[in-house]
């Protein structure tokens, strides 16, 4: 059985003798888990000297960089890209949403939705819709919340409570009491977001 991820600060001491494939594996693991900022610069610059950078090698950069809070980074190489990619776009829309930028996050998404890189899934929707919430559009998140239903991720715990967050959010209680209802399993953060929005909406009975 395999054992455990050696850290990425040992794995680094091979790093500049490292193939494309271990290039990748390191870098896989910023885009997606390590948040690390040191490491992805020396990556980029690893995949540049290389010789390696490729659209699939810029699409990680751009979402260890994005998992990072570097929007400028992030930015500029999701500008860059021959071709979007799923991970790219997934990136950029979840820094978006969580650096205060929803706007931005919506745009893309709508500019996405419908093309042939069409990707939002369980992972990506929970930050869309927060987007809508933050940006007070009910009726594009109410859209969006078709969309989720229609692609069959409605289940998910993590897509459920960010339906409930937005529906309170934008003041349509019923909105969020249909969503809670329907949910299968109900975590702490469900119930919380009904406890606070009715009581931020002044109607504590109907807890």
């Amino acid at each position: 059985m395999n054992g455990p991820c050696p850290p990425l600060s040992h794995t680094l001491k091979h790093f500049f003798s490292a193939t494309a494939p271990q290039c990748e594996s390191l870098l896989y693991r910023c885009a997606t888990t390590a948040k690390s900022l040191a490491t992805t610069k020396k990556l980029h610059a690893y995949t540049i000297t290389s010789g390696i950078l490729s659209n699939h090698f810029l699409s990680l950069l751009t979402s260890a960089y994005g998992l990072c809070g570097q929007m400028e980074y992030a930015c500029r190489l999701f500008d860059e890209l021959p071709k979007r990619t799923p991970v790219a776009c997934k990136a950029i829309i979840r820094m978006y949403t969580e650096n205060g930028y929803p706007r931005s996050a919506l745009e893309l998404f709508v500019e996405m939705h419908g093309s042939s890189c069409y990707w939002a899934d369980d992972y990506t929707y929970p930050f869309v819709v927060r987007a809508c919430g933050h940006s007070l559009l009910l009726e594009l998140g109410m859209v969006i919340h078709g969309l989720i239903v229609k692609s069959g991720f409605v289940s998910g715990i993590f897509v459920g409570n960010s339906l409930l967050a937005m529906y309170m959010t934008c003041g349509d209680r019923d909105g969020a009491r249909r969503v809670f209802d329907a949910m299968k399993d109900k975590t702490v953060v469900s119930w919380n977001t009904m406890i606070s929005g009715y009581f931020g909406m002044a109607v504590p009975r109907r807890l």
